[in-house]
């Protein structure tokens, strides 16, 4: 597989979380920035990315949950600058947690239209007592979520220090249309283009969705 490109002045950001048994439950978003990066400037950015989530995302999902550590990686060139802050904060909602399959989906609301809708997180580890039935999350936690995940992705987007300055929270496109290439049985298959210089869009708003979602990743035994 190709590498990937880079992404000047923007830095991915990862959310590394357990639920009971799964230890790869794995969140990431994307920041632009400007200035240049060090470790310890982007240590300092985990580090207020946290404190965030302790604020704002905690209280909405189950102690089943754990936030483990928040990576944050200067996408500018593979050598590039990468920070971290290893942490420990589990959830302050209520158990049992929902099965580790089901996540509330989040859609992020982008100006440019593209083939397969629209960029979304799922998020692990609510509390069951948040289903109004099987297939559907009550209003109140829909709206409760949409108002933490804004103010959390606001704080991280207005994080200032050292010498980085983060401005916008953003969605990172690598690949558009695809081709058809003919394995040496001679069936065809579509892969997808990567870009050279991939999209960068603003992120200007979050939908969380009232259907329940799911991730079959995460059906363990």
């Amino acid at each position: 597989m190709a590498a990937l490109p880079a992404v000047p002045n923007v830095a991915r950001i990862v959310y590394h979380h357990t639920l009971g048994t799964d230890s790869n439950v794995v969140n990431a978003n994307h920041c632009r920035f400007t200035g240049t990066t060090d470790e310890a400037s982007l240590n300092n950015w985990a580090l207020a990315i946290t404190n965030s989530w302790v604020t704002h995302i905690a209280p909405l999902v189950s102690s089943a949950l754990v936030l483990n550590a928040v990576e944050v990686v200067d996408l500018t060139s593979n050598t590039a600058a990468e920070g971290s802050n290893v942490a420990n904060h589990p959830g302050t909602g209520a158990v049992p947690a929902v099965p580790a399959n089901v996540a509330l989906v989040i859609s992020y609301q982008i100006n440019r239209r593209y083939r397969g809708g629209r960029p979304r997180q799922y998020m692990a580890g609510l509390s069951a007592n948040e289903l109004s039935d099987e297939d559907h999350w009550l209003t109140t936690t829909i709206n409760s979520w949409e108002a933490a995940y804004e103010l959390h992705q606001t704080t991280v987007a207005q994080f200032s220090g050292g010498s980085v300055t983060a401005s916008a929270i953003v969605n990172v496109g690598y690949y558009s249309n695809h081709t058809w290439e003919q394995d040496q049985h001679g069936n065809w298959h579509k892969i997808p283009t990567l870009l050279s210089s991939p999209h960068v869009d603003v992120v200007n708003g979050y939908i969380a969705q009232p259907i329940v979602g799911t991730q079959r990743r995460r059906a363990q035994a």
